[in-house]
């Protein structure tokens, strides 16, 4: 009898702590989906230094890890006094984290009249990469835009 007891003096001691704790719940992280709209400015490097008024629209998906996947459309507007409308338009895949972001794409370059491939990074208000024209040719780019970068995971109570 004694031993049977003690048995369940050990089981409720060992329940006490369980219960003291069971109003208080560790925070569950959530995926967030996310729209943004950006304007900002480029200046790509290539025969000459050609600045550009950039408009965007970037859809990502944050993880519960804060790894950031998506897409991106954006048209850069050339300005100055030797260029006309000539817009380059990029399609791009984003890949990264909260911080840092990885882009790559193709697009359309109509001051050349040809296709061109994208590979990038972007962080909070600024991007570099370079464009790859089909005709071999390239041009580094940077750019500062009203873009604050992904959001992170959601929290949950």
């Amino acid at each position: 009898m004694r031993s049977i007891l003690r048995l369940c003096t050990l089981i409720m001691l060992l329940l006490v702590p369980a219960t003291s704790f069971a109003g208080v719940l560790a925070p569950t992280y959530v995926p967030v989906d996310e729209t943004k709209f950006s304007i900002g400015l480029r200046f790509e490097f290539g025969d000459v230094v050609k600045p550009s008024v950039v408009g965007a629209v970037r859809k990502t998906h944050t993880d519960v890890d804060n790894q950031v996947t998506g897409a991106q459309f954006d048209v850069a507007v050339p300005f100055g006094p030797d260029q006309n409308f000539a817009p380059t338009l990029r399609l791009l895949g984003i890949y990264g984290n909260t911080d840092i972001q990885g882009l790559a794409g193709v697009g359309f370059d109509f001051s050349e009249n040809q296709g061109i491939l994208a590979v990038g990074a972007q962080i909070k208000h600024l991007e570099g990469g370079v464009h790859v024209d089909f005709g071999g040719g390239f041009a580094p780019y940077v750019g500062l835009s009203t873009y604050g970068g992904p959001p992170e995971r959601g929290v949950t109570p």
